[in-house]
């Protein structure tokens, strides 16, 4: 009997002949970074690329409830008037000195604060450094009256309102 079940044994183990070569294809070190990095590639095809593709489309055609009409570039005729240009304007006026005071000023400031010419350098990293603990503080004395242990805070008077068995 035990013969017979080696006998077997030696056959199923006669029969497997590896992995398969589609696993052997996946498995490959020139496919599996594409493997990890395919679900990027469909959602960012599915909802990036598709809906710019759409929208360019839809800029040439007439789009109303129940009826699509191609109208070539009139669409753009329309938008190419004085208040474009007006916007366009205001736009580029908006973001060179944003890029100017958001990025050159922080430099020279970081650049003054650590020469060796500034006295109280702690006072003005401080000073500065202050807006955004004071944004973390007020956000922990939010929560710290609402969820607190006093039967004051918010939180706990909403459960004796529900009752004795959410308290």
């Amino acid at each position: 009997m035990a013969t017979n079940q080696t006998v077997a044994t030696n056959q199923k183990a006669d029969t497997y002949k590896g992995p398969s070569p589609f696993m052997k294809f996946m498995n490959s070190k020139r496919v599996v970074p594409y493997v990890f990095v395919s679900p990027f590639i469909i959602s960012f095809l599915i909802l990036t690329v598709y809906p710019a593709i759409r929208g360019i489309i839809m800029s040439f055609q007439s789009v109303l409830p129940g009826q699509v009409e191609f109208i070539g570039l009139q669409n753009y005729e329309r938008v190419f008037n004085p208040v474009f240009y007006k916007a366009l304007m205001n736009t580029t006026i908006y973001v060179i000195l944003t890029v100017t005071i958001l990025t050159i000023l922080p430099i020279l400031f970081a650049v003054i604060l650590d020469s060796k010419l500034v006295k109280l350098k702690t006072l003005f990293r401080a000073s500065l450094f202050m807006p955004t603990l004071a944004s973390t503080i007020v956000a922990g004395m939010i929560f710290r009256l609402m969820f607190g242990e006093t039967d004051t805070a918010a939180a706990n008077q909403f459960l004796n309102w529900l009752g004795d068995e959410f308290s």
